[in-house]
């Protein structure tokens, strides 16, 4: 204290308080108190005017200081308090979903034409529904509680990369269960532990639950007319 706030003098009586908080790498964040007790005739080091500094504690070197001078009128002391540097990251971004293609990506048995990695099986008469998550996701299983189906259920799931199709797309096969409207929901909040949709960092699915809906006419496997509902 006698370093910083009386640049080393033995000749002069003074007093200093403080606060100080050790950093992880040995240094000190030392938030000053006023210099009180000194004459006025003495003259006042350089450092008095720091308000708060860093501190090398073996040699007493200081890497960095705030100075009163630069203070707001009024303001006369700091308290300053050490920050882990991750809480600047900005935060990252939630997870959400919407569906893209109004139409079926797929319809009907398949033999060759699915997307790289997506199977879907003859029997079932399945559809392609596209799905595009605001950022990428871990591997989720077809019984995931995060995919609701009315009218049918989701047999399979792979990314879709196509050129021109928006980023961290995927094609949900859905096997309708008949004739009949088929809805496809998606539900947030599902935790990861619990099956849900989620990112590799754990974020889970958010937002509002988006919907998809088309109507099977005549058989599975051949429909003829559709309507489909996105929100």
């Amino acid at each position: 204290m006698r370093d910083h706030s009386l640049g080393g003098l033995r000749s002069v009586l003074g007093a200093v308080g403080g606060h100080v908080e050790a950093l992880s790498d040995g240094a000190w964040l030392v938030s000053w108190g006023r210099l009180r007790g000194a004459h006025a005739g003495d003259e006042a080091p350089a450092a008095e005017d720091a308000a708060v500094s860093i501190v090398d504690p073996s040699t007493g070197a200081e890497s960095f200081a705030i100075l009163r001078s630069g203070l707001v009128a009024g303001i006369r002391e700091l308290r300053a308090l050490p920050v882990d540097r991750g809480a600047f990251d900005a935060a990252p971004a939630p997870l959400t979903a919407a569906f893209t293609d109004t139409d079926p990506v797929l319809r009907g048995p398949v033999a060759g034409g699915a997307p790289d990695g997506l199977t879907l099986p003859d029997r079932a008469g399945a559809v392609g529904v596209a799905v595009a998550f605001s950022r990428p996701v871990a591997a989720f299983a077809a019984d995931t509680p995060s995919i609701e189906v009315v009218g049918g259920r989701l047999v399979a799931s792979a990314p879709r990369i196509e050129f021109g199709k928006p980023a961290n797309s995927h094609i949900l096969a859905i096997a309708p269960d008949g004739p009949g409207p088929v809805t496809v929901r998606l539900v947030g909040g599902v935790p990861c532990d619990e099956g849900g949709v989620c990112t590799a960092d754990g974020a889970r699915l958010s937002g509002p639950g988006a919907h998809w809906s088309w109507s099977v006419r005549t058989r599975v496997g051949a429909p003829d007319r559709h309507q489909d509902v996105r929100r």
